[in-house]
Parts: structure tokens; C-alpha cells; sequence
């Protein structure tokens, strides 16, 4: 049994992205059962150690597809 995400692959099957970054290739014919989980796929307490404010950029730049320049703070100015 394996424990991931499952991606479709069309024909071809799903692949399944395990916890430990591998993936396995499963034919259609090999899988007798797919059930979701209640357990979510981010470690528990991940989000701890950021602030309230870091927690919003994350989110913001997850939003965008990972666009540059989304949550990003303007760049300091020196005074000379």
C-alpha cells in the first residue's frame, strides 16, 4: 500500500508522490483502491515559527503560481 498524492496520468495510471519525495508509477491495473485522506499533507506545526505577516507573504506567493516579486518587501534604503 502506498500513502501520497496521486496524480492522473491519463491511460497510463497515476503517479503518487510519497512523503519521502519519490514517486511510483502505478498502471490502472494495478490498483484495487484509491481513498482520500483527512490527514493533510503539510507537517504538523510547519507554520510555527512565522509570524502572522510571513504566514500571508507564503500564502500570497503560493497564490500566484510563484510569480517573483509577489510578497515581496521594497528593498531598504541606505542614508549616506
Amino acid at each position: 500500500a502506498y500513502v501520497g498524492m496521486v496524480t492522473p496520468r491519463g491511460q497510463q495510471g497515476v503517479t503518487i508522490l510519497l512523503e519521502t519525495g519519490e514517486k511510483v508509477d502505478l498502471a490502472h491495473e494495478e490498483i484495487d483502491d484509491i481513498q482520500p485522506s483527512n490527514m493533510s499533507a503539510m507537517p504538523t506545526g510547519l507554520l510555527n515559527p512565522l509570524t502572522l505577516e510571513q504566514v500571508a507573504d507564503l500564502f500570497a506567493y503560493l497564490n500566484s503560481g510563484g510569480a517573483a516579486g509577489v510578497a515581496q518587501q521594497p528593498a531598504a534604503t541606505v542614508k549616506k
